[in-house]
């Protein structure tokens, strides 16, 4: 597959990944071509994506560290690594750790956004996403594969969705085979396994749950991408499956989550196909572009996304023309816990401090909850890594019964009960 985009700068490939044009397969496939310096990271990657465990995490992060001061990498490729690197961080629930690790090779990576928005006022994202979808009969929201904040706002939205009459869900992590859902058994089941048999990100916590809620409400769950060999192919084919699922249901309202630039009305991307196939309108909301709040704007509370608006304009978008509204997150990190307030999921959630002596004072040490019901099967609900002793030891569970497990590289295996009601320990930020 590699050898169809030989003529795309290396410099330029890095930009790719997050525009949404090609996959982590096929990243992969590019570096192994593209130098042989890279050739012992894309082999820890590639045995990473197919068994994301403790073990390969930690030995990505050592390929990484070398690939980093490898001056025998194009720069292109060691960004393109450290998107992936982030990726596989957000599984292990580094969700703070990935945005420092991507500013590392792109400096301006967490610095507000010079948005351009004088005259319009702030206002809380989420009625506005509800107001503006219950217009229309397909709505696309974009998500950023290493941005998780934008899943967690993504989830707030289901129930409300479901209400409004949406009948089906397209998710674009949502692996395929022969055309059919590659997992047979998702829907009976209830829950994502953690053997990746749905695709890579599902095995992320957040947008596990997102598939979890998503079923409890009674989506029909729609998988639409496909591997392809060029960004039209892909951006066709997708357009394709979607517009079939509309063609087939005459009562089908459909909501897509997508990443990235797939949502854009222009550009040949799938939004503008899928409009040009089905010859209706679709509503596209773009968050993925704006995950690190607006220059100049103060908008409280801190952590809630907001979105621009103004009477004579209507609602503001960083790419008017190609989507519809964008949506404005200011990702804020709990003092307490060290990790990101999104993680409450809209007040769903709420941190549990966990007792970290069953680690052995062995690090790094990951601790996973795992809904008990679902038999340790599942993706974990959520997981901390403690890369030290010193690292602090929270989770952010719903009320219900977990299974909590303990692992570290040396002989720590230990697993145990917990169930989170209405009084836990809960951070005070």
């Amino acid at each position: 597959m590699w050898c169809v985009f030989k003529g795309v700068f290396v410099s330029k490939l890095s930009n790719l990944i997050l525009g949404g044009l090609v996959g982590v397969g096929f990243t992969f496939s590019f570096a192994v071509h593209a130098s042989e310096s890279m050739q012992p990271y894309s082999e820890a990657w590639q045995k990473f994506n197919a068994d994301p465990s403790l073990l390969h995490y930690v030995a990505l992060q050592a390929q990484y560290e070398l690939v980093k001061q490898n001056a025998d990498v194009p720069e292109g490729l060691r960004s393109l690594a450290a998107q992936q690197q982030a990726m596989a961080d957000t599984l292990m629930g580094r969700y703070e750790y990935s945005q420092v690790r991507l500013a590392e090779v792109y400096p301006s990576y967490r610095s507000p956004k010079d948005c351009d928005v004088e005259g319009y006022t702030p206002i809380e994202a989420r009625q506005v996403v509800l107001n503006e979808s219950q217009k229309h009969h397909t709505v696309l929201i974009n998500e950023s594969h290493t941005r998780v904040g934008s899943r967690a706002f993504f989830y707030s939205l289901l129930g409300d969705l479901k209400q409004q009459g949406f009948t089906h869900l397209a998710l674009e992590n949502l692996a395929l085979e022969n055309n059919k859902i590659k997992d047979d058994e998702l829907l009976a089941r209830g829950y994502p396994k953690a053997t990746l048999s749905n695709g890579l990100y599902i095995a992320e916590p957040v947008m596990a749950e997102i598939v979890r809620e998503a079923i409890r409400l009674g989506f029909v769950l729609v998988g639409y991408d496909v591997t392809a060999k060029s960004k039209e192919e892909r951006e066709w084919t997708q357009a394709e499956n979607l517009a079939h699922v509309l063609a087939s249901n005459e009562a089908a309202r459909l909501v897509v989550l997508a990443g990235h630039d797939h949502v854009h009305k222009t550009g040949g991307w799938m939004a503008q196909r899928l409009q040009e196939l089905t010859n209706k309108p679709v509503y596209s909301i773009n968050q993925a572009s704006t995950m690190t709040g607006c220059i100049g704007v103060d908008f409280a509370p801190k952590n809630v996304p907001y979105v621009l608006s103004k009477s004579d304009v209507g609602h503001w978008s960083i790419n008017l023309g190609a989507t519809d509204l964008s949506v404005v997150h200011q990702i804020q990190v709990d003092e307490t816990t060290g990790r990101p307030t999104w993680l409450v999921m809209n007040g769903l959630r709420r941190a549990v401090q966990v007792d970290k002596a069953a680690c052995k004072n062995q690090f790094p040490c990951l601790i996973s909850a795992y809904y008990k019901h679902e038999e340790n099967q599942g993706v974990a609900a959520d997981r901390v890594y403690l890369a030290y002793e010193t690292s602090a030891a929270w989770l952010y569970l719903k009320p219900s019964n977990y299974s909590i497990h303990f692992q570290t590289l040396g002989e720590v295996n230990e697993r145990s009960e917990l169930a989170v009601g209405d009084t836990v320990n809960v951070s005070t930020n």
